[in-house]
């Protein structure tokens, strides 16, 4: 919530559009269509307030400053009195080719402000609110999953909860209107789910839930399907693991699977193809697989698979450079996983980086010892983290998919917050080490890392103030 106020209003990363997006679901009942090129993207009402706050001269700009003095105050205030029409916007913009789940979670709170009088930005911060509360949900999924997977480790759940939760990076797109708040929701629902089931058997109230969040994930915003093939393998270690038992129980959850994925998934594609006039194709896969070319250079497969090896790992001495930054993962990954904020203009100091990264590898060693002191339960347990790499790597691969996609068309697509989908094993490998410290240090270390975390997070609103408001 400190930074819901904190930000500025319009300065999340696309938080203009996916604003748009919702108050045009709101006041007509329809989702913004990619077609609809001759509609503004944005309302009058919405033009009027962004003109209002300054925005097309404080985005991306250092000494841009918003109204914040008394007499920018009663500027702003008498502009954003105006009753101009909010219904007139919503045309093809960023986030109109997204599925509205996400946005009309979020047009509840919009026509409730609306109907008590609100402006664009007291109903910017209403929207900002409800985002808020689905991040705090996202801390708690991960709380139940981590305490899941290390029910051993007591502290291990609530450190990496909250190592999760007071993340700056977290903290600042969970506090804005963007549909990676409800994707990062969904996400750590769908591991906790998955974990929960490996302890405790798949059950048929189990196997709707899972289903649900799948096609509700699929529903919010397409990144999330990186992590349906781990889960659909989850799904089949599961049914397996029943069977072994007798088979007694299996007839249940595999027929709570498949009516509620087939209800699901009819519902949700009725809706799209008929109501929303939307695909739900992947972005960017059938490019890949044709062949075929929508930029200024030709895709393939070996060019993908280049690309994806030189974005996460070293490139090879024989391998073409795919990749504009030469260290990708740290650059893009590491260093905006911790922080860049507004229109990712400013972030924190370079030394603050490398010192971050110093703690990571005192925590990564930790990591290691937990596994090597747990190898016989890691043996036990080697499907469920082949799941969980298997998720991982479909998210890995999706983020470059799409990257590869739009980098040979000459645009920039990769962004740390589209690692969120993998929060919850960020926590897990923080409450890892904490098991890894031994019983003695781990509350010192738990102890350590949530006041460091809350420290950066501080920081970061710190440095939010001095960029908008010294």
């Amino acid at each position: 919530m400190a930074w819901a106020v904190v930000t500025p209003p319009f300065h999340a990363p696309d938080e203009p559009s996916h604003f748009a997006y919702v108050q045009r679901l709101a006041e007509t009942g329809r989702p913004p269509s990619p077609s609809e090129l001759s509609r503004p993207g944005w309302s009058s009402a919405q033009a009027a307030a962004l003109r209002a706050v300054r925005f097309p001269s404080v985005r991306a700009n250092p000494r841009g400053k918003p109204p914040w003095t008394l007499l920018d105050q009663r500027r702003a205030d008498l502009e954003l009195s105006r009753r101009l029409a909010q219904n007139d916007g919503g045309g093809a913009d960023a986030a109109s080719t997204y599925p509205p789940l996400y946005y009309s979670i979020e047009s509840v709170g919009y026509l409730a402000s609306d109907a008590l009088g609100a402006n664009v930005i007291e109903q910017l911060t209403v929207l900002r609110l409800i985002s808020c509360l689905l991040t705090s949900l996202t801390t708690l999924f991960i709380f139940f999953f981590i305490r899941e997977l290390l029910p051993g480790t007591p502290l291990a759940a609530p450190v990496g909860a909250l190592s999760v939760g007071l993340l700056p990076y977290v903290g600042f797109i969970g506090s804005s209107v963007n549909n990676d708040v409800l994707m990062m929701t969904l996400s750590a629902a769908l591991f906790w789910l998955l974990a929960r089931s490996w302890r405790r058997g798949l059950t048929a109230g189990a196997a709707v839930w899972i289903v649900a969040v799948l096609v509700a994930g699929w529903a919010t915003k397409p990144i999330f399907l990186g992590l349906v093939p781990g889960a659909l393998l989850a799904i089949v270690f599961l049914l397996l693991r029943l069977r072994s038992s007798g088979g007694k129980s299996l007839t249940r959850p595999l027929a709570a699977l498949i009516i509620a994925g087939g209800v699901a998934c009819g519902l949700y594609l009725a809706l799209s193809s008929g109501l929303w006039a939307r695909s739900t194709q992947p972005p960017g896969s059938s490019d890949l697989v044709s062949g075929s070319a929508s930029g200024q250079a030709q895709k393939s497969l070996t060019g993908f698979l280049s690309y994806l090896w030189q974005y996460w790992l070293p490139r090879l001495p024989f391998m073409t450079d795919q990749v504009a930054e030469p260290y990708p993962l740290w650059e893009t990954m590491f260093k905006g996983f911790i922080g860049r904020f507004g229109w990712l203009e400013y972030q924190f100091p370079a030394w603050l980086y490398s010192v971050v990264l110093l703690c990571w590898v005192g925590l990564t060693a930790l990591i290691a010892r937990a596994l090597v002191v747990g190898r016989a339960a890691l043996r036990s347990r080697a499907g469920e983290l082949l799941v969980y790499v298997t998720m991982t790597a479909g998210v890995a691969g999706l983020i470059s998919l799409v990257g590869y996609q739009l980098r040979t068309g000459g645009a920039s697509f990769e962004q740390a917050r589209y690692l969120f989908p993998l929060l919850a094993l960020f926590g897990a490998l923080i409450g890892l080490a904490v098991r890894g410290a031994g019983q003695q240090l781990a509350p010192y270390l738990g102890i350590a890392i949530v006041i460091g975390t809350g420290a950066l997070d501080i920081g970061g609103l710190l440095m939010t103030l001095g960029r908008f408001y010294a």
